[in-house]
């Protein structure tokens, strides 16, 4: 895990550059190449399919940058006391559940399911960064869940530690347990995730860490079941409140 502000690279290595440019640049020729078919009326297929496709593409593009700008946001030591001096009080269940309303709106495959949205868990730090972290780990869950397949946010108190657990599963491809540390790392995909698609950009789950480390005090893991394909992303937040459960059910 990263060892404060002087942990957080200065500079990002050729090869995560590249790949970084790769994984924007590519989707956006893709729209470039579908709106020059529709001009000269060559576009064949489903049109609405197509425009989808092509809201997708762009969505991704988005996101990476996004990303990118958060990166260097967090780079900024003047950005990073600004955001720890005067922090927001961030819903958490609210949060997760504009995240997952993102994905669910742009991604057929991929249903989120938080199991208790009603409990008012607040952290403090900045709503933004607080819902990217959560969006990119949506986002790898699009990436590497079965077709069809569910995933889980789960939010509890853990007894012994005092601290909020949050807790993103899914079913599908992982990674060794033996990486689990190297994945939060800039630049860095499991094997099994190069394998799987050649998609990602390696920045995400390093600006969750980042962010959670530098911005929340908070910690960020994650394990993978072989045997039962179950990866768990953990976040643990040692300073929260509990403001009970929403007055009325939405």
């Amino acid at each position: 895990m990263g060892g404060g502000l002087m942990a957080l690279e200065s500079t990002i290595d050729t090869r995560t550059l590249y790949n970084f440019i790769h994984q924007v640049v590519n989707p956006l020729n893709g729209v470039i190449g579908t709106i020059d078919n529709m001009i000269d009326g060559s576009l064949k297929g489903d049109k609405d399919q197509r425009l989808k496709a092509v809201r997708a593409q762009l969505e991704h593009s988005v996101e990476l940058i996004r990303n990118m700008a958060y990166l260097s946001r967090l780079s900024i030591p003047s950005e990073l006391e600004r955001l720890k001096s005067v922090p927001q009080r961030c819903v958490v269940p609210e949060l997760i559940i504009q995240a997952a309303q993102f994905f669910q709106e742009s991604d057929s495959h991929i249903d989120v399911e938080l199991d208790d949205p009603e409990t008012q868990y607040i952290v403090f730090g900045s709503k933004d960064l607080l819902r990217q972290v959560f969006m990119n780990l949506f986002d790898n869950a699009a990436k590497y869940s079965d077709q069809q397949s569910k995933v889980l946010v789960s939010t509890r108190v853990q007894r012994l530690t005092k601290n909020l657990i949050v807790e993103v599963s899914n079913t599908g491809v992982g990674f060794h347990n033996s990486d689990k540390e190297k994945i939060f790392d800039l630049g860095v995909r499991g094997g099994e995730a190069e394998a799987h698609t050649g998609e990602g950009s390696g920045i995400g789950l390093y600006i969750c860490r980042q962010v959670l480390e530098q911005v929340f005090g908070a910690t960020i893991e994650a394990e993978h079941s072989g045997a039962g394909r179950t990866t768990t992303v953990r976040l643990r937040f040692p300073r929260f409140k509990n403001e009970g459960q929403r007055s009325t059910r939405r």
